[in-house]
């Protein structure tokens, strides 16, 4: 098996300048190409700073369309919904125009995953954008391998099919996750992987094991397995969890152990200004704890 291309930052700091650069530069293509650029963004924690570093750049904001990877099944004001915390996140992004997956009134005890009024809302957003591509797709990644909220079995098997064509799919996963146990609508494979940029973030030690022991695992047990093989050009960014000054020792140690040589064009991304100095460094064991094909990025 192949080593799986990771490129991992300094610190949290330096992910989130890269991923905010690299959706900079897919909406300026987008606008240019198409007038309009549409991006697909994950929820959860990680990727937040990334979208406040984003909004703040200038961009032509009227012409971005913005629409969550997945959506919990509550009302358009709960703390929890994945639209109301994009819109805080590109409060700044003035006329950037964000589009629903449920509804606003939307009731967890009134879910229907079978019926299709539960995925109207989301299939009226999207369908401006068929059949285009999106312009970016950028996903999170939970330690039990789920993506967007395509959870283990507990996702339709269409759902993680790169060939069909259905672009949104409803589910309760189960377990539960503590943090918002509510169901869900969420974006399919094949709407994901339809974009011109994919990018995959991911933080900490127990994500990167999680995504190297999904290669090896079903996507009925591992979704986000389904998503490696049907995209081998997602471009996959993480941190260490340690400091940046220790992340700038482990690269050096690992070049010096493995004789690795410098390799600028291993760096797909432009970094942000306080990314000055970039030492890209491939590796391709894990001898030094790092057990995927790495580029370290140290300031």
């Amino acid at each position: 098996m192949s080593p799986l291309p990771l490129t991992v930052h300094a610190d949290a700091e330096a992910l989130a300048g890269a991923v905010a650069a690299a959706l900079t530069e897919a909406i300026r293509r987008g606008v240019a190409a198409q007038g309009e650029a549409w991006l697909a963004l994950a929820g959860g924690s990680t990727p937040f700073a990334a979208y406040r570093r984003l909004a703040a750049m200038d961009l032509p904001w009227p012409r971005v369309h913005l629409v969550a990877s997945d959506e919990r099944w509550v009302h358009a004001r709960h703390e929890r919904r994945n639209e109301r915390a994009l819109a805080e996140a590109f409060a700044a992004a003035f006329g950037v125009r964000l589009h629903p997956l449920v509804p606003a009134d939307a009731d967890p005890a009134a879910f229907a995953p079978g019926h299709a009024a539960t995925l109207a809302t989301a299939e009226a957003s999207l369908a401006p954008l068929h059949p285009r591509a999106f312009d970016a797709v950028l996903l999170g990644m939970g330690t039990d391998a789920h993506f967007a909220s395509l959870f283990p079995r507990e996702t339709p098997d269409h759902a993680l099919d790169a060939g069909d064509r259905r672009p949104v799919v409803a589910l309760v996963p189960d377990p539960l996750p503590a943090e918002a146990p509510y169901p869900r609508v969420s974006l399919t494979l094949s709407r994901l992987v339809a974009t011109h940029a994919l990018l995959l973030m991911i933080s900490g030690e127990a994500k990167r094991a999680a995504l190297e022991s999904a290669r090896t695992r079903p996507a009925s047990e591992a979704p986000i397995h389904a998503l490696l093989a049907a995209a081998p050009d997602l471009a996959i960014h993480a941190t260490t969890g340690a400091p940046a000054a220790s992340n700038a020792r482990l690269g050096a140690a690992c070049a010096a152990t493995l004789g690795a040589t410098p390799a600028p064009s291993a760096l797909p991304l432009a970094l942000p200004p306080s990314c000055t100095q970039v030492s890209p460094t491939s590796i391709a064991t894990s001898t030094c704890g790092l057990p995927l094909r790495v580029s370290v990025h140290a300031t």
